[in-house]
């Protein structure tokens, strides 16, 4: 079993889980992938960026997400990157028993077309394309 711990607004962590895809792409089959990720709690933060920056009421929180990649500055909130986590999450699953590589094709997809701010939009067209 793989268990990779990540963040997908980190743009050298994205490039990693690509290069990991081409290198596992031959043993797939042979092994369990599980893709993990890195929250913080914040239950004592203000309502405003609990709407914006987490999910359950400060519960889980993405952690230092706009300063990974500057071009993420004001682009995009913490709950958009929780909520990618809980996607590629899912899909790292259904691939994993439909023994499919969409995991990493998907990864690549949306790693080349928007780097690390994953919005809604992004995440449609990268699910479109696998």
């Amino acid at each position: 079993m793989i268990d990779l711990w990540y963040t997908n607004s980190d743009r050298k962590t994205m490039n990693f889980v690509n290069g990991l895809g081409t290198l596992l792409k031959p043993i797939m089959d042979d092994i369990i992938f599980s893709p993990k990720f890195v929250t913080v709690a914040c239950e004592k933060c203000t309502f405003s960026y609990k709407q914006y920056e987490c999910l359950s009421d400060g519960k889980y929180c993405a952690p230092d997400h706009a300063d990974h990649d500057e071009s993420n500055r004001g682009q995009v909130h913490g709950r958009e990157v929780l909520l990618e986590n809980i996607y590629q999450f899912e899909l790292s699953a259904v691939s994993q028993y439909h023994k499919r590589f969409n995991f990493f094709k998907y990864m690549r997809f949306i790693n080349d077309l928007c780097g690390t701010r994953i919005t809604k939009h992004c995440h449609d067209r990268g699910f479109a394309d696998i």
